[in-house]
């Protein structure tokens, strides 16, 4: 009988490990799979200037002066040295990381004397792409694309971005072989592993025209508006599309169109959603006044509102990094680039800067 006993122990301990090994499989390919995106919809719609890997958060970030603006990376546990991996005058936007690469869009205006003694403005925008490690710097799109992308999707073997024209277009990951990928002039809004999502301009009923929301399949078939409305700052968690309504309220609907919500009658001007709730900056009142700005997160059902933190200043856009979420600051003469932990409890600051008294 002691021999069966320390058979079935055996046996026990034999499928114990063979779960738990399959158990790590499982999370490895869904780690594997999540990095086939070069960041989210929601990073890239708050202008992509923060992304990880397992290694790292890069993020965009002025240099000491506030001349140039760079790519900074910096350990994911916040210990080391800061490397500035690339910096330039211009403005950086759209961070994407892919199989060992950063892929970004420079904005720069150039300064170009006419005939007559006026100056012009000349639009020098780049898609560019550099290893990890800042070595093999390449521009891989030197002005074939719209001046108002500001924003660029590295999935799987494609860059996504639009083209002259105002269409959505595909390259490879070098810059070769540009492709077109639908006949509308688009406003971008942004790409998963299975969909593009855009705005078009439609008239409706004798209006005045508007824009849309649409989503297509990525090989740009089956193009079909959501809910006849344009949707602003969008994530996209599991079948569900989150989004902000003109009037700054926030919703979810299905990937099908089905099931628009209201989740709550708090508004938004910024948002960020992930698997661990919605995060979004909010104005805080005072005697019915805005006096400032918070960060806030609610369940992905809209409930347990709670405010993270006040912050001294506006910021434009709400990052997201694993654990963190990344927005700037300022204060008394003094700029600053910010992670705040998801629970509101602590917070890192990556930069800081004492303006220039003018």
């Amino acid at each position: 009988m002691g021999d069966n006993i320390k058979s079935k122990n055996k046996s026990i301990k034999i499928i114990c490990l063979v779960v738990i090994v399959l158990v790590i499989v499982l999370l490895t390919l869904k780690i594997i799979l999540k990095k086939k995106e070069g960041n989210t919809i929601a990073n890239i719609r708050n202008y992509g200037y923060v992304v990880s890997d397992n290694n790292y958060i890069y993020y965009m970030c002025p240099s000491e002066d506030g001349k140039r603006i760079g790519i900074n990376k910096i350990k994911k546990d916040l210990t080391g040295e800061v490397k500035t991996l690339i910096d330039g005058e211009w403005e950086i936007t759209g961070l994407n990381i892919l199989n060992g690469y950063l892929y970004f869009v420079t904005l720069q205006e150039l300064e170009v004397e006419a005939q007559t003694e006026q100056q012009q403005i000349q639009v020098d925008n780049k898609i560019h792409r550099i290893k990890i490690n800042g070595t093999k710097h390449e521009v891989i799109n030197d002005n074939e694309f719209n001046d108002s992308c500001y924003e660029i999707y590295a999935i799987d073997d494609k860059v996504y971005y639009i083209g002259t024209d105002g269409c959505i277009y595909f390259m490879n990951l070098d810059g070769s072989k540009k492709t077109k990928v639908n006949n509308d002039a688009s406003g971008f809004i942004g790409i998963t592993d299975k969909y593009i999502f855009y705005n078009i301009a439609k008239k409706r009923d004798g209006e005045e025209e508007k824009y849309i929301t649409y989503i297509m399949d990525r090989n740009g078939k089956n193009a079909r508006p959501i809910n006849g409305e344009k949707l602003y700052n969008i994530s996209v968690v599991d079948d569900y599309i989150y989004y902000i309504t003109k009037e700054r309220y926030i919703h979810k609907i299905k990937i099908d169109g089905t099931e628009d919500t209201m989740l709550s009658d708090q508004t938004a001007y910024s948002m960020n959603v992930t698997e661990e709730g919605i995060f979004y900056l909010n104005y805080y009142k005072q005697e019915g006044k805005n006096v400032g700005v918070a960060v806030y997160r609610m369940d992905l059902n809209g409930e347990n509102i709670k405010e993270l933190k006040k912050l001294d200043e506006y910021s434009p856009s709400l990052g997201e990094v694993d654990d963190w979420l990344f927005y700037t600051d300022q204060k008394s003469g003094e700029g600053r680039i910010e992670l705040l932990s998801k629970d509101g409890k602590r917070t890192f600051t990556l930069f800081s800067m004492k303006y220039l008294e003018s």
